[in-house]
C-alpha cells in the first residue's frame, strides 16, 4: 500500500522537469496524465486516503500551476465515489482529454466527471476500451474523433 503512495509522490515532486505554460501540453501532458491517472488509482485500491494525496500536492510550491491543476482535478476524479474504474480506461480518458485541449487552443476544454463516470464504466464491457474511453472525451465535448 505504501510503496504505491511513494511512487506516487515521487512522480508528482519529479514533474516540474515536464513544466510548460500551457493548460496539458503535448506530449508532456499526455504522459503525466496517463501516469497521474494510473498511480492515482492505484493509491485507492490500496488504501491510500484522498486527504493524504491532496497534502503531497499542496507540499510542493515549485510545481507548475498546469500540473498541479491537473493532478488536482485527477485525484478528484478518482476519488469522487466508493467505487473504482478501470485503470487504463480511466487512464485513456485522461489521456485524450489532454490532447483535445492541447487542439483546442481558444478555450479550456473540462467535463462533469459524474456525466463520464457512467460512461467509462460502460468501457468496461468493450471490446475496444481505449478507443471507447477517447470516445466519451468526444461524446461529452462535442469535438468529433477523427478516426483514420
Amino acid at each position: 500500500m505504501f510503496k504505491v503512495f511513494f511512487v506516487l509522490m515521487a512522480l508528482l515532486s519529479s514533474l516540474n522537469a515536464l513544466a510548460s505554460p500551457e493548460v496539458c501540453p503535448v506530449p508532456q501532458g499526455f504522459s503525466v496524465s496517463i501516469q497521474a491517472s494510473k498511480q492515482a488509482m492505484d493509491a485507492k485500491v490500496f488504501g491510500v486516503r484522498k486527504e493524504t494525496l491532496q497534502k503531497g500536492l499542496r507540499s510542493d510550491k515549485t510545481r507548475e500551476e498546469w500540473i498541479t491543476n491537473l493532478l488536482n482535478e485527477i485525484v478528484d476524479e478518482v476519488y469522487s465515489d466508493e467505487g473504482f474504474l478501470d485503470s487504463d480506461i480511466y487512464a485513456f480518458y485522461r489521456g485524450e482529454l489532454c490532447f483535445v485541449n492541447s487542439q483546442v487552443k481558444d478555450k479550456i476544454i473540462s467535463i462533469d466527471f459524474n456525466q463520464a463516470r457512467p460512461l467509462l464504466l460502460d468501457c468496461e464491457k468493450s471490446e475496444e476500451k481505449p478507443i471507447c474511453a477517447m470516445k466519451v472525451v468526444h461524446q461529452l465535448t462535442g469535438i468529433p474523433l477523427e478516426e483514420k
